[in-house]
């Protein structure tokens, strides 16, 4: 079991932003902060990435942080805004933000819309050191020209994989495309809602089948790692079958694939970051229950 859980924790490390301000869980910022606190100090809190926060609500995040009993304790928190219309705005915002926070926050990244072509390679200009930008990418179109302008940046896209209503999710064509277009044209990605479960199922809040965090994160793993085309990735991003994923030597094996640590790692720092999730227990007991933690 302790070769199993190195290479899942390897795979999960700083995988989960959290999104608990945003439906469907929907908290309050002092809910948020503290569900937040508490699975940074928790027995998987090398699962957790960043606190994902809407520009407008910086100055009310640090307020409640401060407010915590344990608010004086914390070190740094690692924080990705929501942008909204008015990007050279944002930045101002943010850098107060993180000077009225005395080191305790840094925003290391900015989701925003990708308006168009013009809109990314303006905001790739202002972007500050130390910053990455992620554009969601609107699937159904031709989004080629929009990855052509992120591509060398060093910035970033992001694809919406679910959300509140059966609508809101893509298709295994649609993401398995998504995926490998990017590994072609040299572009990193995360994910934004609906991969609250490891291995895509059929889940009754949704009346569709949800996509799954394994499926996604593996499929970019090996579309990483290995000279595939887009069947292959949509053949691992439709597998429901946990079995399939088998975690054993050192290493996770996926069909013919074999990642072992090294490509595991490699593929997370340089093409699949993270994704954003309102619920940290939810991976976390789907996955005890896989006997994956």
């Amino acid at each position: 079991m302790e070769v199993i859980v190195s290479v899942f924790e390897c795979l999960m490390k700083g995988l989960i932003d959290y999104a608990g301000l945003f439906p469907p869980a929907g908290l309050d910022m002092r809910g948020a902060v503290e569900a937040y606190d508490r699975h940074c100090c928790g027995a998987h809190s090398g699962m957790v990435g960043r606190f994902i926060v809407p520009v407008g609500r910086l100055g009310e995040l640090r307020e409640v942080v401060e407010e915590l009993p344990s608010g004086k304790d914390i070190k740094h928190w690692d924080i990705s805004v929501i942008g909204g219309l008015e990007f050279e705005g944002d930045l101002l915002v943010i850098s107060d933000f993180e000077k009225a926070g005395h080191g305790k926050f840094s925003v290391g990244a900015i989701e925003l819309k990708a308006r168009d072509s013009s809109f990314i390679d303006h905001v790739i200009d202002f972007i500050p050191e130390g910053m990455t930008a992620y554009f969601e990418i609107p699937l159904g179109m031709d989004y080629r020209g929009l990855l052509t302008a992120i591509s060398g940046s060093g910035h970033g896209a992001n694809i919406r994989t679910g959300g509140l209503t059966a609508d809101l999710f893509p298709t295994v064509e649609e993401v398995g495309e998504f995926i490998w277009t990017c590994r072609q044209a040299g572009v990193p990605f995360k994910a934004t809602a609906g991969l609250h479960h490891p291995v895509r199922a059929f889940q009754e809040s949704v009346d569709c089948v949800m996509h799954g965090f394994l499926n996604v994160f593996c499929a970019a793993g090996v579309c990483y790692s290995y000279d595939v085309d887009r069947g292959d990735i949509e053949k691992i991003i439709a597998i429901e079958d946990a079995d399939e994923f088998q975690f054993s030597g050192g290493g996770l094996r996926v069909f013919d694939w074999d990642l072992n640590e090294e490509r595991i790692v490699r593929a997370r720092r340089e093409f699949a970051h993270s994704y954003g999730s309102c619920s940290i227990d939810e991976p976390i007991e789907d996955s005890q229950e896989l006997g994956l933690l």
